[in-house]
């Protein structure tokens, strides 16, 4: 019983650890795609805005933004999700 529950436990582990894994290159994915198109993504949506205005209002979810508050925001998350996990 007590080994059933150790591997039990182990197989728990290693899916969670292989998803939280995914889901960052995922979003990796998203800002290194965000930060192609100059930062000019939404940050709530994803919504590509180059092209738009440099201030104003997204077009898809209505939020309001600025080019270059975008720009840092796609950079800074892609700073976050590099040192958060120790394997790349």
């Amino acid at each position: 019983m007590d080994v059933f529950l150790s591997v039990l436990m182990t197989v728990i582990f290693a899916t969670l650890i292989a998803w939280r894994e995914c889901a960052r290159r995922a979003a990796l994915r998203l800002c290194r795609t965000a930060i192609a198109r100059a930062g000019k993504s939404c940050s709530y949506c994803s919504f590509d805005l180059r092209g738009l205005a440099e201030i104003g209002q997204c077009p898809e979810c209505g939020r309001w933004y600025s080019a270059a508050d975008l720009q840092e925001v796609w950079l800074s998350t892609e700073r976050w999700l590099q040192k958060k996990y120790w394997f790349e």
